[in-house]
C-alpha cells in the first residue's frame, strides 16, 4: 500500500511542478527525470497535456487512483510536460510522435530510446497495454546498491586501463557482471566488455597469423599465451584461445606454445613483484630450450632483472 500511494504521490507532485510557473521549470523537470531514469534503469513515464483539455485530465485522475495499474506504474519514472511551456517544443523534436491530439502519452527507456509515443488517450486495456510493451523492452531496474557496486567495478576497470593493464580491468568487470539494465553505470560496462571483447578478438587473430609464420612463431605462442592468460575471465575469449591452442598441430608450434606458457608465467611474475619466481621461470626456459629464440628471449631478461640487484 505504501508503495502505491508513493507513485500517485510523486505522479501528482511531477503534475504540479509541470505546469506551476513558480516551480521547477520545464526543462529542469525532464532533466531530472531522465537523470533518474539513467540512475535507476527504469524507464521515464511521460504524459503531455494542459490544464483545460478534460482528457489530460481524465488521464491524470487515472493515474493517481487507479489501483489496479499501479504495480505497473511503479516500475516508471513519472513525468508531466505541459504542451504550453518552452520545454515542450524540444522534447516533441527529440520524441515524434503521429497525431496531435492530447494528451501525449510516451515511453523513454533509460538509454533514451523512445519505446512509446502516442497522441490521444489510451483508453481502458489499451494504457496497461502499452506500458506493459514498453516495459518488456526496457531491461531490468538497479537498486542503489547495485548501481554502487557497477559504478566502483567499473571505475577499477578504466583505472586499470589507464595504466595497461587488462588482467585488473577484466577481472573488475568480470566480478560485477552487468545486468540486462539500461542504467548509464550497466550500459558503459557492457560497452567496455564488448571494446575488451574486440581487442581480445584482434589479438588472437593476429596470433593465430604469427604462429603460421615460422619466422614468428615464438611470437605468435607468447601473444597466444598472454591473451589467454589476460582475458581468461570473459568466457568468449577464453573459450576461442582454448580451441586456438587445440587447433594447433605441428610440434614446431606445440614447442613454441611450451615455450611461451614459461615466458609468459615469468612475465606475470615480474608484474607481481616476484622476481625469484620469474627467474626461476625464465632460466627454466633456457635449461629446457637451449640454443632456442626462446632462450635468446629470456636471456635479456634474466640480465636486465639480475642486474637490477646489483
Amino acid at each position: 500500500m505504501k508503495l502505491l500511494s508513493r507513485f500517485a504521490a510523486c505522479w501528482s507532485i511531477a503534475i504540479v511542478l509541470s505546469v506551476s510557473a513558480a516551480s521547477m521549470r520545464g526543462d529542469e523537470a525532464i532533466d531530472a527525470a531522465l537523470a533518474q531514469a539513467r540512475a535507476s534503469g527504469r524507464p521515464v513515464l511521460a504524459v503531455a497535456g494542459r490544464q483545460a483539455c478534460v482528457l489530460c485530465q481524465a488521464l491524470k485522475e487515472r493515474l493517481t487512483t487507479d489501483r489496479e495499474l499501479q504495480p505497473l506504474l511503479a516500475n516508471f519514472v513519472p513525468l508531466a510536460l505541459d504542451v504550453d511551456a518552452p520545454a515542450w517544443q524540444e522534447w516533441a523534436r527529440t520524441y515524434p510522435v503521429d497525431g496531435n491530439g492530447l494528451p501525449f502519452v510516451y515511453v523513454v527507456r533509460a538509454d533514451g530510446e523512445k519505446l512509446h509515443g502516442s497522441s490521444g488517450p489510451l483508453q481502458g486495456n489499451a494504457l496497461p497495454l502499452a506500458l506493459g510493451n514498453a516495459l518488456q523492452q526496457s531491461g531490468v531496474p538497479l537498486d542503489p546498491r547495485q548501481s554502487e557496486r557497477l559504478a566502483k567495478s567499473l571505475a577499477e576497470a578504466e583505472a586499470a586501463l589507464a595504466q595497461d593493464d587488462l588482467s585488473k580491468a577484466i577481472a573488475a568487470l568480470a566480478a560485477t557482471p552487468p545486468p540486462a539494465s539500461y542504467a548509464e553505470v550497466a550500459v558503459r560496462s557492457r560497452t567496455l566488455i564488448e571494446e575488451l571483447t574486440e581487442r581480445g578478438t584482434t589479438a588472437l587473430a593476429e596470433a593465430a597469423e604469427q604462429l603460421a609464420n615460422p619466422e614468428t612463431r615464438l611470437a605468435g605462442a607468447l601473444a597466444l599465451v598472454e591473451t589467454q592468460r589476460h582475458f581468461r575471465r570473459l568466457p568468449e575469449i577464453a573459450k576461442e584461445a582454448n580451441e586456438l591452442k587445440r587447433r594447433q598441430r605441428d610440434a614446431e608450434i606445440k614447442t613454441a606454445l611450451a615455450q611461451a606458457t614459461l615466458i609468459d608465467k615469468g612475465r606475470a611474475f615480474e608484474e607481481d613483484g616476484a622476481i625469484d619466481k620469474a627467474l626461476d621461470a625464465y632460466r627454466a626456459v633456457a635449461d629446457k630450450y637451449p640454443n632456442s629464440a626462446a632462450a635468446d628471449d629470456v636471456a635479456t631478461r634474466i640480465a636486465a632483472l639480475e642486474g637490477g640487484r646489483r
